[in-house]
């Protein structure tokens, strides 16, 4: 039997960046609705096991947010 495995990094992915994207508040960490709503499609139609791929993976209280945030 096959796994699949999403290598998930956060920033860039889950809090976007770049042309468009405002920066004006940088203690916003809320991830973006419609990329939490991507990768649950993904998950939902894969099954597949989310591996963090994030130095974010390394805090303790980082973890604790993605979690909150993907229970969300």
């Amino acid at each position: 039997m096959l796994r699949a495995f999403v290598l998930l990094d956060i920033d860039g992915v889950l809090l976007p960046f770049g042309d468009g994207v405002s920066n004006d508040d940088d203690s916003n960490f809320d991830f973006k609705e419609s990329c939490l709503s991507a990768l649950s499609k993904i998950i939902s139609a894969t099954a597949a096991t989310i591996v963090l791929s994030s130095t974010w993976r390394a805090v303790p209280s980082s973890q604790a947010h993605i979690i909150s945030e993907f229970k969300r």
